[in-house]
């Protein structure tokens, strides 16, 4: 169950890479949220950049995250978990921890 953006447009990445550099601190106390962590433990890190992109400080507190080409979390459901009597409920609360990074990410458009 993912979350998140997958490889958004260059222009769009620009703007999510400067809300994250911006408002870092908000970023990271989301993605160290207890309950995020038990299911999100870190965001997707396979496809990210070597440097930190053009136009963003080597120094930024955020380089890492501005590496980063996708933001996103994935939740391995496991067949039981689908097949539980409370399955919907289990579901609507894992929706719900990821909210808070949804909302971050599209905060950045508005």
């Amino acid at each position: 169950m993912p979350g998140g953006i997958y490889m958004p447009e260059s222009s769009v990445l620009k703007t999510l890479r400067k809300e994250i550099s911006v408002y870092g601190q908000d970023f990271i106390k989301l993605l160290n949220d207890k309950e995020f962590k038990k299911y999100f433990p870190e965001l997707d890190q396979d496809d990210k950049l070597k440097k930190v992109p053009q136009g963003f400080e080597k120094e930024d507190p955020m380089a890492e995250y501005l590496k980063l080409k996708s933001f996103i979390v994935v939740y391995d459901l496991k067949d039981d978990e689908i097949t539980d009597k409370n399955a919907a409920e289990n579901l609507s609360k894992i929706f719900k921890v990821m909210k808070p990074l949804n909302d971050f990410l599209n905060a950045s458009f508005y």
